[in-house]
């Protein structure tokens, strides 16, 4: 996958992740662990997922 369509989700995931803490300094904090993790966990991800429904998943764990 393209970097660009990565970063293109970031605001998504931030808000998501405000919404989740209510805390922007934890929303920060989501928000870089989720893309730590894609980055970590890139190789499991298959094709015929959604790719922005794995990634809010991924968000949602951390």
């Amino acid at each position: 996958m393209d970097e660009k369509k990565i970063l293109q989700y970031y605001d998504e995931i931030f808000r998501f992740s405000y919404y989740m803490t209510g805390n922007e300094e934890a929303a920060y904090d989501c928000t870089q662990e989720t893309f730590l993790r894609l980055i970590r966990f890139y190789g499991t991800y298959t094709e015929k997922r959604k790719f922005k429904a794995w990634l809010f998943r991924i968000a949602r764990n951390v």
